[in-house]
């Protein structure tokens, strides 16, 4: 615990006709971190190779094609099957070419239905707009031969609203007729008869106003009930039509989209190969795949290359070292119940490979906290729940929220906790409800005990992050940093000789060593930190080992003069900051206390006040559960993480077929 995940260095030595064999083998076991030996020559001798930027681009553009195919078909997301989605052991292009053929019958399929279905809506739309101005004709007793003037311009059709407003403002002192008819949507039937020897004019105003007229087969030119009879057979004939397209590309479409969904894994995990063997090492017909391999992994990886790749490659492990060459990535290895708040740790940074990982003190120190200041049975509950309903989110979209979804179920455990310690439920402090098996905060009796146990937690976050970055520093041969630096030892010292007579001050208990002694205990850290590095650094200066790089040596000494003002001004502020958990506790208490007030003042109306009830400490849980959350994180990234935090880290990201 507290540690990464010890990785192992692997160099994997093949010939080129077997590098793509392993390489499929290593993305479907899923492990290995490779790494460009372009960028991290691991293994001097060996050049990489430019990705081939033709085979990328085909499979970029297949895939784009796939994408536009899979939007025509409707929602389609099938499980990820990684064996099928790994391609056979050949060359990219003949993956590529036979892609092209499956991916295009496939589009050529959909061009033919999609084309069909709109000739066919389009043929009955023509046969609506038919159906229309037959009616528009016979409600005025016309018929189409009616129309056939030769002193009169005629004309029947569609038009919508504001066209016809335009129409109607320039004819208004046109002699004209026009009769007007309602249709679906923004569309009116229009039926005009002008004078011909305005039809010019007319056709020009009719254009201008969008007018839309369907010429009208011979096949209708009979009587009304004739032609609409007709009408609406060949529409219904085309809705018959209709739905049996339909119903066949219904029965066609998982193929399809199975189809397609195949060829985009297929793809999508070639084009990762491809970029992958572009950053193998080469010389001659030798491939070198160096890269790294948690120590827990590599067991099953030496089986699956011996099984699967037996007399086609050498490989040689050894445990990966930080400084050796690229960075070592950094996986971050926690119980189940701190695995959640890693993601604290993945917002500030990730940790180097040899650094400790603060996972399991950030989730106790947060939880800590966080139920000193939400310290209440009913609103943990309350909150629990809200995080147990996040947490069981199913939709693929919020996956990411069910971590933050246990963190709030185990923040309102911890709320629950501190409540019974506190006695408070829904805020009602009552021994006859629930005896407290601690204090109560909100009483002035108490309130010095409750300002002392958050400067206790905080001294005790504080020295574990100082002690965290004296270990770091000793792992790293820092010896400097971890005994005289601004967070060593030596401030380690001072900062609980500081705390132990301030203890001893407040319990008005005399001092078990002289006022001298006591001085000396202070003084003697900050003289090491401070005038004792200068002398270490003018010793090492003398000796012409000063690390090369960085300040100059007056602006390195200068900062290290000034190291002890800043360890007592960081230690005095940062200890004071955690006064706010108390302070944040007693503002739980007076917001419950708010609600209460309101439940008086609408006491006269209990149905109200019964309604209201729950919105009211549903809004205390919201509002003061995302402000405490918001005071945890800023104590744990201000005052924990500034103790011993460096970041940098290179996350764990292995050649993985499911990871595509």
């Amino acid at each position: 615990m507290m540690r990464t995940e010890r990785m192992l260095r692997l160099d994997i030595l093949t010939l080129e006709d077997a590098a793509g064999r392993v390489a499929r083998l290593l993305a479907g076991e899923g492990s290995m971190h490779l790494v460009n030996q372009n960028e991290f020559p691991l293994v001097p001798g060996f050049d990489a190779e430019a990705a081939p930027e033709d085979v990328l681009g085909a499979a970029s553009r297949l895939l784009g094609r796939i994408d536009a195919a899979l939007q025509r078909i409707g929602p389609a997301e099938g499980p990820f099957d990684a064996g099928a989605a790994l391609p056979a052991d050949r060359p990219a292009g003949e993956v590529i070419s036979e892609a092209e053929k499956a991916i295009g019958g496939v589009v050529r399929r959909l061009d033919a239905h999609f084309a069909e279905v709109e000739k066919i809506n389009a043929e009955i739309a023509r046969l609506d707009d038919i159906s229309e101005e037959m009616n528009l004709l016979h409600a005025e007793g016309l018929s189409f031969a009616d129309l056939e003037m030769k002193h009169f311009f005629t004309a029947h059709g569609a038009v919508t609203r504001a066209g016809l407003a335009r129409l109607s403002a320039r004819a208004e002192k046109e002699p004209h007729s026009m009769i007007q008819r309602p249709r679906r949507g923004d569309e009116q039937s229009v039926l005009i008869v002008a004078d011909a020897e305005r039809a010019e004019t007319w056709k020009s105003w009719l254009a201008d106003a969008g007018f839309r007229h369907r010429p009208i087969p011979e096949r209708f030119r009979r009587s009304f009930d004739e032609a609409l009879d007709l009408v609406e057979m060949e529409i219904w004939e085309l809705r018959d039509r209709l739905a049996e397209l339909a119903a066949g590309f219904e029965k066609e479409r998982p193929g399809l989209a199975e189809s397609l969904l195949g060829w985009r894994n297929l793809l999508r995990v070639e084009s990762l190969l491809v970029r992958s063997a572009a950053g193998f090492g080469r010389r001659g017909p030798a491939v070198l795949i160096s890269g790294y391999v948690p120590e827990s992994c590599w067991p099953r990886l030496r089986t699956a290359l011996a099984v699967s790749a037996s007399g086609t490659y050498v490989a040689e492990a050894a445990p990966a070292h930080a400084g050796e060459g690229p960075q070592v990535p950094t996986m971050l290895r926690n119980p189940r119940f701190f695995k959640p708040f890693e993601m604290f740790v993945r917002t500030y940074g990730l940790p180097g490979y040899e650094d400790m990982d603060p996972t399991p003190l950030v989730a106790v120190s947060f939880l800590t906290m966080f139920g000193m200041m939400f310290g209440d049975v009913g609103h943990g509950a309350m909150l629990a729940a809200i995080g147990f309903g996040i947490a069981r989110l199913r939709a693929k979209a919020l996956e990411p929220m069910r971590d933050l979804g246990r963190i709030l179920m185990a923040a309102g455990g911890s709320g629950i906790f501190f409540g019974f310690l506190f006695g408070s439920v829904f805020g009602i402090e009552r021994d006859s409800v629930l005896p407290a098996l601690w204090m109560r905060p909100s009483h002035g009796e108490n309130l010095t005990v409750f300002l002392l146990s958050a400067l206790v937690l905080g001294a005790t976050v504080m020295s574990a992050g100082i002690i965290m970055g004296i270990v770091q520093s000793f792992r790293r041969r820092d010896f400097r940093h971890a005994l005289a630096g601004q967070w060593s030892v030596c401030s380690l010292v001072f900062y609980w000789a500081l705390l132990y007579l301030f203890a001893a001050s407040m319990a008005g208990r005399p001092l078990p060593v002289s006022t001298r002694a006591a001085v000396a205990l202070l003084a003697i850290p900050l003289a090491v930190i401070g005038p004792g590095q200068a002398l270490m650094q003018a010793a090492r200066k003398r000796r012409g080992r000063q690390r090369p790089g960085g300040h100059g040596h007056d602006e390195e000494l200068a900062a290290i003069l000034f190291e002890p003002i800043e360890v007592l001004m960081n230690l005095f502020s940062n200890s004071i900051s955690f006064l706010r958990v108390a302070a944040f506790g007693l503002a739980h208490a007076a917001l419950t206390m708010a609600v209460f007030t309101i439940s008086d003042m609408t006491s006269g109306a209990p149905v109200v006040n019964w309604l209201s009830l729950p919105f009211e400490h549903l809004f205390i849980v919201l509002l003061e559960g995302m402000i405490v959350t918001i005071q945890c994180l800023r104590l744990e990234y201000y005052e924990f993480f500034s103790k011993f935090f460096r970041g940098g880290g290179v996350p764990y990201a292995p050649l993985a077929v499911a990871g595509e």
